[in-house]
């Protein structure tokens, strides 16, 4: 029988004077998949994050610097990604008078990555994007360079966007919501979702969400194992870079990934099917 899916509300926001992590989603909740956390840094401050597998960061405000073993300092901005394989632990320090915020998504597992154990950054404007039934995705950590751990993705959510009911057979995955709002639908609940809430779909379970606003939302989605965003490169339309306005997905589009999403563990339940 699937397990529950997993809803946590964002938390208000509080001027805090030292670092504060707030764990998402640990081992026992995630079937030994992944763990994620949000990590608070006031400015001037630093954490040592562990890194006994795969550690990916997403830096959703402010600016840092990262080091791992003898790679960085790196700096890294807001919207940019960096990860790196057993390092042992991360160092992430704030040397800005802003605050700084990271999202981070780990594995225990020990796969070696393609590039070593070396510290691996993607900027804002970088990263393959791809138009997928209308959103937009823009892929930080694929299941290439994780050595097949997660992947990891940002997704633009366009006003009325979203993916139809579906339901993965191999894969955990989560989601973080970074901007806007989106509802939804999992396992008989329906939950309005607002900036800072993170949820969790295990294995088995249906589930979708929907932008019913009318500001575009960003968000960031993990599943792992990785392996399933190589059906977006199949069934979507691969882009030079991030769009600002979504490109309507045509009847084709919609029935290749309906025949094609099998081959990846993933049965998609569209209304009247």
């Amino acid at each position: 029988m699937p397990r529950s899916p997993l809803f946590r509300p964002a938390e208000p926001s509080a001027a805090v004077s030292e670092p504060v992590v707030r764990p998402l989603a640990d081992l026992h909740e995630t079937n030994n998949q992944y763990t994620a956390a949000h990590v608070l840094l006031p400015a001037g401050t630093s954490v040592a994050l562990s890194c006994d597998g795969q550690l990916g960061g997403y830096v959703a405000a402010g600016q840092v610097e990262v080091s791992a073993r003898e790679d960085g300092p790196l700096s890294v901005g807001v919207a940019a990604f960096f990860q790196v394989c057993q390092a042992g632990s991360v160092e992430v320090c704030n040397t800005s008078d802003q605050p700084a915020a990271i999202v981070t998504f780990a594995s225990p597992g020990t796969a070696p990555s393609p590039q070593g154990n070396s510290l691996r950054t993607v900027e804002a404007a970088e990263g393959d994007c791809v138009a997928v039934v209308g959103d937009v995705y823009r892929f930080l950590a694929t299941a290439e360079t994780s050595g097949g751990a997660f992947a990891i993705w940002e997704a633009r959510v366009f006003p009325g966007g979203g993916p139809p009911p579906h339901v993965h057979s191999r894969e955990e995955e989560a989601f973080y919501l970074l901007s806007g709002e989106l509802q939804f639908t999992a396992d008989g609940q329906t939950i309005s979702a607002t900036a800072g809430s993170f949820a969790s779909m295990p294995v088995g379970v249906e589930h979708a969400f929907r932008n019913n606003t009318d500001r575009t939302a960003i968000m960031l989605i993990a599943v792992a194992p990785g392996g399933m965003e190589q059906m977006f490169a199949r069934t979507g339309t691969v882009l030079p870079a991030m769009i600002a306005a979504p490109l309507p997905p045509s009847a084709e589009e919609k029935q290749r990934l309906v025949r094609i999403a099998p081959e990846y563990g993933i049965e998609i339940r569209l209304p009247g099917h």
